[in-house]
């Protein structure tokens, strides 16, 4: 089984102020990608995707800038990732998305 694992940023600048991003990690299993963490402003809103978890969760995050956020969040995902995917692979979440 070949498994791949990356972080996918994007963001939208006005200025010098972030206007709008999205932090995607996932991992590739079996030549399948499945999300397992996402940090995005989508609904109007700054929150955290979890799919580590079941169900999954829609978590609000506190209400700093969006540059800080941004940061916040990839730091977490530099850091964590490996905590992350590996309980989503015990949750078995892996073959069954």
């Amino acid at each position: 089984m070949v498994v791949t694992d990356a972080m996918c940023a994007e963001f939208t600048r006005e200025g010098g102020e972030i206007t709008d991003f999205a932090l995607v990690y996932y991992t590739v299993i079996g030549g399948v990608e499945h999300q397992i963490l996402r940090y995005d402003c989508a609904h109007g809103s700054a929150h955290k995707d979890v799919f580590y978890v079941k169900p999954p969760q829609k978590q609000k995050l506190p209400g700093l800038s969006l540059k800080t956020l941004f940061t916040m969040g990839f730091e977490d995902i530099e850091k964590n990732w490996r905590v992350y995917k590996e309980k989503y692979l015990k949750l078995g979440m892996g073959g069954d998305r």
